[in-house]
């Protein structure tokens, strides 16, 4: 049955000998002074095949090798197919044409041909995955999850730079934002080492998120903070926004709830030579709830300008940590807070603005203000969009209620002879550092 014929071919491997086999294409008898005329001119139509970079060979009936064989496309069976712009020039050189057989093995078949002969018609050939160092991560559908392993060695095989072949088994669910994998093929080490935007990251795949996806929105986010920015990056992970950014030399603190990431975060800004101690210090790493971090930095007088909050499925309901919570002493301008969220809504998805400001406890008929700027970061699945949503906090909510004292007026109409003096009640506002008094 064809299921026990997968389970065969599971348990002992690809049959590379099966790959191997005669093609027989059409070649051109051309002279051999000429070879690298015809070769340009008929660009694009000669036989190519992966590690088979020959296409031009001996001519059995030229011993004396005045003529060469040059091969064609497997597709090609005859001279009207090819441009009719080279016709003077085969005409010119007499050129005839006459078949030639070509050994092809395993190593010559491109991936996706291998994965065509291996997979009954009916399934659909994976054409893209995540690659995150040396590690390559499928997304499988129901129908290609019988051949996963399959499908994973030949990856493996065939793509000499990945070492690892994994398949994400469900969506992210947990609150550290990890994936559940499923290893397909190679070794099982998820240690590994990425690049991006001259950046180095190292992390472990299966214990932190990373997306190589996301590397232009990483350096149009970092590139847009003003040089005196201090930048407050709440969900952090293992620094994409926040480790660019102290490399800029801007003041960041950054924070992330799963211990892996805050690890990989300091390691980080250590590998990217980043000042994280002494007087000169402008990397801060915290491992802490996304609240209690912004809570920390307001009671410890840290005035941040720019506010990060990469979690989209969450980070909209987090803005409520911003509600009253400045001191009335903030000493620099409102923070501009930039969250990311999923939408279903087609543009300008005004269902994540509404959001934001329900969960900002903003009065109905006062908006996030005029500066708002929704930016498309990319397309998650065909209906589902990840955007960014940047904004001022706005002024009206933004600081601590002060009590109000009770009117004279009041006080007559009620026993106020022991009501407590403004200096009982009025909380004495914290201290605010300004920017240039931050450790």
């Amino acid at each position: 049955s064809t299921q026990s014929t997968w389970e065969i071919m599971e348990s002992q491997g690809i049959d590379h000998d099966a790959f191997t086999e005669q093609v027989t294409v059409l070649a051109l008898r051309i002279p051999s002074r000429v070879c690298g005329v015809f070769t340009k001119a008929l660009k694009g139509f000669i036989f190519a095949k992966k590690r088979l970079k020959k296409h031009i060979y001996p001519d059995p009936e030229s011993p004396g090798g005045q003529t060469k064989l040059l091969l064609l496309r497997e597709d090609i069976s005859e001279l009207s197919q090819l441009p009719s712009e080279c016709s003077p020039l085969l005409a010119e050189h007499g050129v005839s044409c006459v078949p030639f057989s070509v050994t092809v093995g395993y190593e010559h078949w491109s991936l996706d041909d291998v994965l065509r002969k291996l997979l009954p018609p009916d399934i659909v050939v994976p054409s893209a995955w995540e690659t995150c160092g040396h590690i390559a991560r499928l997304s499988l559908r129901e129908p290609q999850l019988p051949f996963k392993y399959i499908i994973g060695q030949v990856i493996l095989e065939k793509t000499p730079s990945i070492k690892t072949v994994v398949n994400k088994t469900s969506s992210i669910e947990t609150c550290f934002r990890v994936s559940p994998l499923e290893l397909l093929a190679g070794d099982t080490d998820l240690d590994t080492e990425v690049s991006e935007n001259g950046v180095r990251f190292q992390l472990n795949f299966g214990e932190v998120y990373w997306n190589s996806r996301l590397g232009f929105e990483h350096a149009r986010m970092v590139n847009q903070f003003p040089p005196s920015a201090v930048v407050c990056d709440v969900f952090a992970g293992i620094g994409p926004f926040a480790i660019p950014a102290a490399k800029r030399g801007l003041r960041v603190h950054a924070n992330d709830l799963n211990p892996h990431s805050f690890r990989f975060l300091e390691r980080n800004a250590r590998i990217n030579k980043i000042t994280t101690d002494g007087p000169r210090r402008n990397f801060f790493a915290y491992n802490m709830d996304g609240r209690d971090f912004v809570r920390h930095l307001i009671s410890q007088d840290v005035v941040f300008t720019d506010v990060v909050m990469n979690l989209p499925a969450a980070a909209l309901e987090f803005l409520d940590v911003f509600r009253h919570a400045l001191p009335t002493s903030w000493s620099a301008r409102l923070p501009r807070i930039h969250c990311y969220a999923f939408s279903r809504n087609p543009p300008p998805w005004p269902d994540l603005v509404q959001r934001a400001e329900r969960a900002l406890g903003l009065p109905e008929g006062h908006g996030l203000g005029p500066d708002v700027v929704l930016t498309d970061v990319r397309l998650v699945s065909p209906h589902k969009s990840m955007v960014c949503v940047s904004f001022q906090l706005p002024e009206m909510i933004a600081f601590v209620e002060t009590p109000k004292r009770p009117r004279e007026e009041d006080c007559e109409r009620s026993d106020c002879d022991s009501a407590p003096t403004a200096t009982e009640t009025d909380e004495t506002p914290a201290k605010a550092a300004r920017i240039d008094d931050l450790p």
